[in-house]
């Protein structure tokens, strides 16, 4: 999950494809203003998984896909196209050091840099997988891995082994600007001040593993892990302490957006939001009011869906109202309700089992007043 512009992030989620025998990778988009996911794009690969997604703050960004393909992006997100170049190992994360130049890691020590519009392959020999990158400096990033490894790599290629003092995997790293903070298996958390020269080991012997850290400056920072682990700091990463959220699936991905605010994504399309360090909403649920103020169309959940789906939207007066579905070609093939509804929150179940799989528009209609949001609907 990565941030593309304010108010904007882009995530990833794999699912099942319909047919049984491989797996359809999602971009997702989140829009300034709406608490719910849009699909983006679509990729469709044999056992595919995506290990990374990285967009600089001009726009430019890439999508590492485990069958060897990178996807790139020009606009945020927005349009998708294959990069001039190809891998032969999963990616598992990147770090911009600045709008020109990337550093990724991933399987087998695979390391790249990108740098004036190419890709270069650093062959290191490094025998352990690595997971988590980030920038040092202008020309400096530091990456760690299984096994308790960790790399500094400079724009040039060149690479420098650094003794971390563990042997448990390291998943993710962050730079809260004062320190290095590095996080993984066996709830180990790892404390450098001099550049990753050095390490503390701030915890460890946790019955989680931890999977993502990230902070918003040099004290305030979230961490998250198996089984709906997120812990909090407020001195840099020193101490933590635990935060307690309604939901036991591991969180993979954290972003934060100042000291109090933070996204995390995880297993099964979980993605929680919190505003207030400590009180979390499953965006994923539907967030509504006993008194709309004004007609609200709210995004279908889940979504994608296979074969219903829960639509809900708010009436700030009683009135008719008419609920349609259509195709992309403009076609209706479903219409949900046609009459009176009273002021409040409402929904309804739409079924697709007798519909292609593909995107739909659903359209709510009530006075002078019309609505839609799209669908993903996958058999």
């Amino acid at each position: 999950m990565v941030f593309t512009e304010p108010d904007r992030v882009l995530a990833t989620a794999r699912i099942p494809d319909h047919c049984g025998n491989g797996q359809e990778v999602y971009i997702l988009s989140k829009n300034p203003g709406e608490l719910f996911w849009q699909v983006e794009k679509i990729y469709a690969f044999n056992q595919p998984e995506i290990g990374s997604i990285s967009v600089n703050e001009s726009g430019l960004g890439f999508v590492f896909v485990e069958d060897g393909r990178i996807e790139k992006t020009d606009d945020f997100g927005q349009n998708w196209s294959a990069a001039d170049f190809e891998i032969s190992v999963l990616i598992n994360d990147a770090a911009w050091l600045d709008n020109e130049t990337l550093f990724a890691v991933g399987d087998d020590g695979q390391i790249l840099i990108y740098d004036n519009g190419e890709f270069t392959a650093v062959d290191v020999g490094a025998e352990h997988d690595l997971f988590g990158v980030v920038k040092l400096d202008a020309s400096t990033a530091l990456a760690v891995g299984a096994s308790g490894s960790a790399l500094q790599i400079d724009r040039n290629g060149f690479v420098e082994a650094v003794d971390t003092g563990v042997n448990d995997d390291l998943y993710s790293i962050a730079n809260t600007g004062d320190a290095l903070v590095a996080v993984g298996g066996n709830g180990h958390i790892l404390r450098s001040t001099d550049a990753g020269n050095s390490w503390d080991v701030v915890s460890w012997g946790s019955d989680a593993d931890f999977l993502s850290v990230a902070f918003s400056g040099p004290q305030s920072g979230f961490l998250t892990g198996t089984g709906g682990s997120v812990f909090k700091t407020e001195d840099g990463g020193q101490t933590w302490g635990e935060q307690f959220v309604p939901t036991s699936e591991d969180l993979n991905s954290v972003i934060v957006l100042d000291d109090q605010a933070a996204y995390i994504a995880g297993a099964n399309g979980t993605v929680l939001y919190t505003n207030t360090s400590g009180q979390y909403t499953n965006i994923n649920e539907p967030v509504v009011s006993d008194h709309p103020s004004e007609i609200n169309l709210l995004q279908n959940y889940p979504n994608p869906f296979n074969p219903s789906t829960t639509i809900q939207f708010d009436l700030p007066s009683a009135g008719d109202i008419r609920l349609e579905v259509f195709d992309l070609l403009g076609r209706r093939t479903a219409l949900l309700y046609n009459g009176y509804k009273p002021a409040g929150n409402h929904s309804m179940v739409f079924n697709a089992g007798n519909l292609s799989s593909g995107v739909y528009i659903v359209r709510l209609q009530s006075g002078n007043h019309v609505a839609t949001r799209s669908m993903m609907f996958l058999k």
